[in-house]
């Protein structure tokens, strides 16, 4: 090597023209794909519609008992005994309302840091028990994906309004407004306006009923009077 010198003037030049393609290619390439696919947690308003609600932040081992309107971050999770029930606001203008008896963890609420992406803004929640009803806002300036997570099914939910009921026996989902599917063991059924599901502890979701549920057992007497009523 050292007999040879303009060899290694010629190698150190072939080097570096290659890292210098490598840097010139790769930066613009790695600079795109950060703006494309960089994105936010973005905050959660809890308000306290009554009593104390219990919030275990994802940085926290405690619970917290709160009483007034608080800023909640991905990964907090938020509880209501039978004297209380809340609300939480999402950053896309969705609305939630928790009733008593309920338990709700914020999985995901995302957004892309950057107007040039073409991700979706991302909620995605775990309702563990529990009533809530979901109001899903319309899409604005990029698409969205929005998803419920229970123990026995998920849900993906349109732009619309739905009530969902969590208990130990199954998920029962309610589409008053709107379109969700809701996933089984080897499909995706779609539930449409004006219909509900159950899942029950087999994770496989029943036809679509209607959303009306007749409140009177034995409202017509067909069946004996035992059967609903007290004489």
């Amino acid at each position: 090597m050292r007999k040879n010198p303009e060899r290694v003037a010629w190698m150190v030049l072939a080097t570096a023209f290659v890292v210098f393609c490598i840097l010139a290619a790769g930066i613009p390439l790695a600079v795109r794909s950060y703006l494309l696919n960089a994105t936010d947690d973005q905050d959660t308003q809890l308000q306290v519609i009554e009593g104390t609600v219990l919030v275990q932040e994802a940085r926290k081992s405690d619970l917290s008992a709160v009483t007034e309107d608080t800023t909640l971050l991905a990964g907090d999770e938020v509880l209501t005994d039978d004297t209380s029930w809340a609300t939480l606001d999402l950053f896309d203008r969705s609305h939630l309302t928790l009733y008593g008896n309920t338990k709700v963890k914020l999985e995901e609420v995302r957004a892309p840091r950057f107007g040039l992406s073409n991700l979706p803004d991302h909620v995605k929640l775990d309702v563990t028990g529990g009533l809530v009803r979901v109001g899903v806002a319309l899409p604005v300036e990029r698409d969205k994906r929005f998803e419920v997570v229970t123990p026995h099914t998920a849900i993906s939910l349109e732009e619309g309004s739905y009530r969902i009921e969590v208990t130990n026996m199954g998920t029962q989902v309610t589409v008053v407004r709107g379109q969700a599917v809701v996933k089984g063991n080897d499909f995706g059924m779609i539930v449409p306006h004006g219909t509900r599901t159950m899942v029950d502890l087999s994770g496989e979701p029943i036809d679509p009923l209607p959303a009306a549920r007749n409140l009177i057992e034995n409202g017509d007497f067909q069946q004996p009077e035992a059967s609903g009523w007290l004489t």
